[in-house]
């Protein structure tokens, strides 16, 4: 369950997902490279709650872990109305 969001404060992190098939059930295809204050595991914020991806460290990283609860109360706090004419 995706359950947390990162901010990675240094380091580098692959985000992989998994590609199976019949000729090569076990292959991992990196889809990005994250970079310091960039977000990862955006997954816990949308309504599916399943991380699609894996993190691979590519050297040691520091993050900031968000739970999206806390995370979702502040954009209540600071919900701003506007009106298109």
């Amino acid at each position: 369950m995706a359950d947390r969001l990162f901010i990675l404060s240094s380091g580098r992190v692959q985000m992989q997902i998994h590609l199976g098939s019949s000729l090569r059930p076990d292959r991992e295809v990196t889809v990005e490279e994250v970079e310091p204050g960039h977000i990862f595991g955006w997954s816990s914020l949308v309504t599916q709650q399943r991380f699609t991806a894996s993190a691979r460290a590519l050297e040691p990283v520091t993050a900031v872990v968000v739970e999206p609860a806390d995370l979702n109360a502040l954009f209540d706090r600071n919900l701003i109305s506007v009106s298109w004419s």
